[in-house]
């Protein structure tokens, strides 16, 4: 059963949904993250106001994956700054071959997780684990992110020369934009970082 909504409540939800359009058409673009929108108008039509109150981030990205070309052929083509031969690129069981477009996930829970706290939250989400060519392939296609925020994927592993294994983490500072570096797996990690899933 509907909500009965008052003309002075309906006026006011249009002011904010117009104020949002006029944010677009603003000079230098619209200020803050346009997908984030997305995300969250999305949960508010579908009525999970939690979701769009909480401190959830979310983002979802549509692109094409060549899972024909080697690790180190797109560590090479991001221009990523970290090729460590002592570092073995430890591929997931489940491989995949050709070209596929892929839906990516991006959350920020807003607190500390760990990374089994982030596989049971993606597992509830019903979002997969992501690979090397497919965090790698969000770099190259959309660069632009990972100097916003930590993109961690958490699943895919680098393991170092005495066993320890880390996940791949996208980042960047002011003089390198291009960050490829490990997260240590055994301990929570920040509440700024984003993490990555695919969507099954």
């Amino acid at each position: 059963m509907g909500c009965e909504v008052s003309d002075r409540l309906r006026d006011e939800i249009f002011k904010q949904l117009l104020t949002i359009h006029n944010q677009f058409n603003q000079e230098g673009g619209y200020p803050y993250n346009p997908e984030e929108l997305y995300s969250a108008l999305q949960a508010v039509i579908a009525g999970d106001f939690a979701a769009a109150r909480s401190g959830v981030r979310s983002m979802s990205i549509m692109f094409e994956v060549d899972y024909e070309k080697t690790v180190r052929e797109l560590v090479e083509l991001g221009g990523y700054d970290w090729v460590d031969p002592n570092f073995v690129y430890s591929p997931l069981t489940k491989n995949h071959t050709g070209v596929k477009n892929i839906e990516m996930a991006l959350h920020c829970f807003g607190c500390k997780m760990s990374p089994k706290d982030v596989d049971d939250s993606f597992e509830k989400m019903g979002l997969d684990r992501v690979r090397h060519h497919e965090i790698l392939t969000l770099g190259i296609k959309r660069p632009e992110l990972q100097m916003q925020f930590p993109i961690v994927a958490h699943s895919t592993f680098l393991e170092g020369p005495n066993g320890i294994r880390f996940g791949i983490k996208l980042d960047s500072e002011e003089d390198n934009p291009r960050m490829l570096g490990g997260v240590f797996l055994s301990r929570k990690l920040p509440a700024d970082y984003w993490f990555a899933g695919i969507r099954k």
